[in-house]
């Protein structure tokens, strides 16, 4: 007669964690095969995305995730290894913190709060407000937006960017990433959450906009600056998606946009967009698809950095900028640097007139210099 084992009742679940490369090798490739993780570029080959869910787990088991909990709770967007809010949440309860996120306000008197009790009782508490957001250029009351589809051309959809469709829920979940950083960063270690990122970077987290123009929708970016002639994009001297695909492939790119994303100087960043800067085309060498994603990158964090300094100061360099441009490239690439969805919008509202003025006056100045030559 069989003897069946017995089956043990209770006890606790515990994780496989890998100790040696090769046994997080054989996991990711397990987590790969199985459907359960997958990643967020779809250009990405199978020695890549195997990569990709290596650092998912390592970086996981950084926070006290187990690998399940990381492949589902942890991503890499545009070079960034980032942490869902609500994973991130989950940890702070586990060690032992109280976690508190609501919203205030109507309309545009609105704010997300965010207040994280340490279990030492440490408080730490912040607010993000719809200014702030407007400020940062998150904002978006769109109820449809145009994006592009195959052959380049524009279709009407509707907005389903979260900032418009869960505009409490993210002013929170901003709110909860600043009070992260500033008082519970030990337990996220240094990991941001996808949810207080730029809106584009929520999308691409499930579809990867580095594609080709016959294949895919193209997330929309804020509107490009205009130039004389017509939009500054769109006009030549730029490859089309498939040529720079077949010629350069897209890790340039990508690299590019993780690059803008982690510059935490104003002054550098604006080093990084003169360097792709060309005959006033902004980001001149990539598909105008592809440009205006990094031009929206751009906007972005700019606009995170400059969100602690003076709007004067920020006006005064507007200003100084406009009085240095030596050519009519230059002074429009100065525009485009400023331009969001108003001319000079960084700028106090009651300086923007003297800038555009100023900018009118350079201008006519540099265009009799240019036909003078």
């Amino acid at each position: 007669m069989n003897t069946l084992a017995p089956i043990k009742a209770g006890g606790r679940a515990l994780a496989i964690v890998p100790q040696t490369y090769d046994e997080l090798q054989r996991m990711a490739n397990v987590f790969v095969k199985s459907g359960t993780f997958k990643s967020t570029s779809k250009n990405a080959d199978a020695e890549q995305v195997m990569a990709e869910c290596c650092i998912v787990i390592q970086r996981g088991l950084d926070v006290g995730l187990s690998p399940s909990q990381s492949v589902e709770g942890i991503a890499i967007i545009n070079g960034k290894t980032l942490i869902y809010g609500d994973t991130l949440t989950a940890l702070l309860w586990a060690g032992g913190c109280k976690v508190e996120k609501w919203c205030t306000g109507d309309g545009d008197n609105r704010a997300g709060h965010a207040r994280i009790t340490r279990p030492d009782g440490a408080v730490i508490e912040k607010t993000y407000s719809v200014d702030q957001a407007k400020s940062a250029r998150l904002w978006d009351t769109r109820e449809t937006v145009q994006r592009w589809g195959k052959n380049n051309s524009k279709y009407e959809a509707n907005n389903d960017a979260p900032w418009h469709r869960f505009p409490e829920r993210m002013l929170e979940w901003r709110a909860f990433g600043f009070a992260v950083k500033d008082g519970a960063s030990d337990f996220s270690k240094g990991l941001a959450i996808v949810e207080e990122m730029s809106p584009q970077a929520n999308a691409i987290a499930s579809d990867d906009p580095v594609i080709d123009h016959q294949e895919a929708t193209y997330i929309e970016a804020e509107p490009m600056p205009q130039r004389e002639g017509g939009e500054f994009s769109r006009k030549g001297k730029r490859p089309s998606s498939n040529a720079y695909l077949q010629l350069q492939g897209n890790e340039k790119f990508n690299a590019l946009r993780g690059d803008v994303g982690k510059i935490n100087d104003s002054d550098e960043l604006q080093s990084c967009f003169d360097a792709f800067e060309r005959d006033g085309l902004a980001w001149a060498e990539f598909p105008v698809s592809w440009a205006e994603l990094l031009h929206d990158d751009y906007c972005h964090r700019l606009a995170d950095l400059r969100e602690d300094e003076p709007e004067v100061a920020i006006a005064d360099q507007i200003e100084n900028k406009l009085m240095k441009a030596t050519s009519l490239d230059k002074l429009r690439a100065v525009a485009m640097q400023h331009h969001g969805q108003e001319p000079w919008d960084d700028a106090p509202e009651d300086q923007r007139d003297d800038l555009q003025a100023l900018f009118d006056e350079r201008q006519a100045e540099l265009q009799s210099v240019e036909a003078a030559e």
